[in-house]
């Protein structure tokens, strides 16, 4: 087998013997020596108030805090599976960030039946809908998924359904007798799978529980299955959901001891207290390589990691500053990164004075083996959304991401005095109260490091590094494109045609051949509702689907079609053909007839890229095992009635 130093003589022989150019011998080279890293190609979240990583960046750059009592929706939906004397007042529900609306989902979008819908998880529902955001924003949706080895990998705490599950809840409420597809899809590996089943991802799919690190070791498990050639691109992250936030039996009783009137403040003298915050977010993760041939966006890239355990050292909730330190110094060592290049560390943000004082004691002094310098970099934190737990790692590595690309280091939140448990001035790291421009020696890279701890003594570090700059494509001007749009209902057909109006008016630089590329071959194609519209330019565009929602549909140019799915083809992948030489015109027409087509031939040598376009709108309703109980036991009585069957409840032995 050859290696590297081979290669490179080889080039060098074929340069000097005029074969190829100084250029080319150039390029060869340097991705020859490219260091094996892993690139953020997508990313998607869901958080209180948001499913958007951008109001995710704005939350934390405005210091917006998202802990409050929970609200009064979220306790109505297990209401009838709680003793009356836990909810019965306000005060008794807890305090933390918690998502509205988990009973909320386009089950049809992702092939489920109502009756099926109900049963299904909330995290399983949102993790779906995560997934698909991730999946978008990074172009691999529609054409893109076909024959792909995409895996995924996914973190999560399931400690807490130990004693109260979504299934629990729909047994109680169905009298311990349920289908048994309302098993099937509680079983916790099926959170994966049923990910890799609803997108056809052919390549590994499996659920990770490693206390709060969860998500973090996903994704390192992930990065290693790319590294390792074991899949080319993977879906990784992790969540947290409580379904009780009630204070009996929420998930802060087992972490946080204090009065629910605190407030969290990383790296302070006072670090208050912590609050449970419910989050699920995934990184769509791909070789930097192949990202950059590939010609994706980058996000960010994920330089370096370590992974390790304290063993007998520390104890099962304290961590061990030896071993922050050595898992700290590895993580330097595989991204190669010169220390003094980094501006930016999350720490993990458990809220506890000496938890935090152990593991920035470790830190330090990772860093300290391969630098003097003081309060070069900045430290900071997600506490604006209480502690995210198993999900932490995925958010801590987004706001990484997010604070590289836009070259700002993000303030920590309601941050006051500095802790007197480690000396900060005379570390390598300032805590910032203010957004600040992340300013970079000339010639340098900027890095970020995301630290996680969980109990058990697991320690993670990853070192990620600031996107590579993009150069431009040139453009070739040609006299029509094609503009393509699907969805699975009429309602979110109307909504998105109103977005793009909104968007195309609204955006400056949008350029009509990127925006046509994109929503052809980037995005799911449908059966049942179909747009195509051949557009000269944004300005003729936008005065088409000004004319769909009108109702005029009298121009060759503007093709609108409605197909009812039959169960056949529910069960049948569309199959793509290939445009030929047919006209836009022609395409438009045969697509509104429910051929689909491999779109990308139409983008071949003209410098089309990928861009932001308007995302999906769900068309979600409520679905939830009978949230009343007593309609359901009557419901119960009347079933058995029909059935000839006794109405009595329990043994009748």
């Amino acid at each position: 087998m050859y290696n590297v130093n081979d290669i490179s003589k080889y080039i060098l022989q074929e340069l000097k013997q005029g074969n190829i150019s100084k250029d080319a011998a150039l390029n060869l080279v340097k991705k020859l020596n490219m260091k094996d890293e892993i690139a953020i190609i997508g990313m998607g979240c869901r958080l209180k108030d948001t499913e958007d990583y951008e109001e995710y960046w704005d939350t934390i750059v405005k210091e917006n805090g998202k802990v409050h009592r929970c609200q009064k929706s979220r306790i109505d939906l297990i209401r009838s599976n709680m003793p009356s004397s836990t909810i019965n007042e306000e005060t008794k529900f807890s305090k933390g960030s918690y998502m509205d609306g988990l009973d909320m989902f386009d089950y049809s979008f992702f092939g489920f039946k109502k009756e099926e819908a109900d049963y299904l998880p909330p995290s399983l529902r949102i993790s779906l809908e995560v997934v698909y955001r991730a999946l978008e924003d990074a172009g691999y949706l529609g054409e893109q998924l076909q024959n792909n080895k995409m895996s995924v990998f996914l973190g999560n705490n399931f400690t807490k359904d130990t004693y109260f599950s979504y299934l629990k809840m729909c047994l109680e409420n169905q009298f311990y007798s349920i289908p048994l597809e309302g098993n099937l899809f509680n079983i916790t590996s099926g959170l994966a799978t049923r990910i890799a089943g609803c997108f056809d991802l052919k390549g590994m799919a499996y659920m990770v529980d490693a206390s709060c690190p969860s998500a973090a070791v996903a994704i390192h498990n992930a990065c290693t299955a790319i590294k390792t050639k074991q899949c080319s691109t993977a879906i990784a992250g992790g969540m947290l959901f409580d379904l009780t936030p009630i204070k009996r039996c929420n998930m802060s009783n087992w972490i946080f001891l204090h009065p629910d009137d605190v407030i969290t403040k990383m790296f302070d003298e006072n670090p208050g207290g912590g609050y449970i915050g419910e989050g699920m977010g995934v990184l769509v993760l791909k070789s930097l390589k192949e990202a950059i041939e590939d010609g994706d966006s980058i996000h960010g890239i994920i330089s370096g990691m370590s992974f390790n355990n304290n063993g007998s050292d520390g104890n099962f909730t304290q961590s061990c500053m030896e071993d922050v330190k050595t898992a700290t110094v590895n993580a330097f060592k595989d991204a190669q990164v010169d220390v003094n290049d980094i501006g930016f560390l999350i720490d993990e943000g458990y809220p506890n004075k000496m938890e935090q004082g152990i593991e920035l004691s470790g830190l330090i002094a990772g860093f300290n083996r391969f630098t003097n310098k003081k309060q070069f970099c900045g430290l900071g934190g997600i506490a604006n959304y209480g502690y995210l737990q198993s999900s932490i790692g995925v958010f801590s590595m987004m706001l990484c991401s997010l604070a590289l690309k836009k070259k700002i280091i993000p303030p920590v939140y309601h941050f006051c005095t500095p802790t007197d448990a480690v000396n900060l001035c005379r570390s390598p790291f300032y805590v910032s109260d203010i957004p600040k421009e992340w300013i970079c020696q000339e010639g340098h890279s900027r890095y970020a490091v995301s630290h996680i701890y969980g109990y058990g003594g697991t320690n993670m570090v990853f070192v990620l590094k600031e996107p590579p700059a993009v150069e431009k494509k040139e453009k070739r001007e040609r006299e029509q494109e094609l503009f393509i749009l699907t969805t699975k209902t009429k309602k979110s057909m109307l909504k998105m045609i109103e977005q793009y109006i909104t968007f195309l008016s609204e955006e400056k630089d949008v350029n009509l051949l990127d925006i046509c590329y994109t929503a052809s071959t980037k995005r799911m194609i449908f059966r049942e509702y179909r747009l195509a519209i051949a557009a000269h330019d944004v300005q003729d565009l936008i005065g088409k689907l000004k004319m769909v929602l009108r109702g005029e549909l009298n121009s060759e140019e503007i093709v609108f079609a409605e197909h009812e799915v039959t169960e056949k083809e529910k069960n049948t992948k569309i199959r793509y053909t290939s445009v030929s030489d047919k006209t836009l015109c022609e395409i438009a027409a045969e697509f509104g007839q429910q051929k689909s087509f491999l779109f990308g031939e139409l983008y071949q040598d003209c410098g089309a890229e990928f861009c932001k376009i308007p995302k999906y709108i769900f068309d979600r309703e409520s679905c939830w095992v009978f949230k009343d109980k007593n309609m359901n036991q009557l419901k119960f009585i009347l079933q058995n009635i029909k059935a000839g069957k006794s109405t009595e409840q329990g043994d009748n032995h």
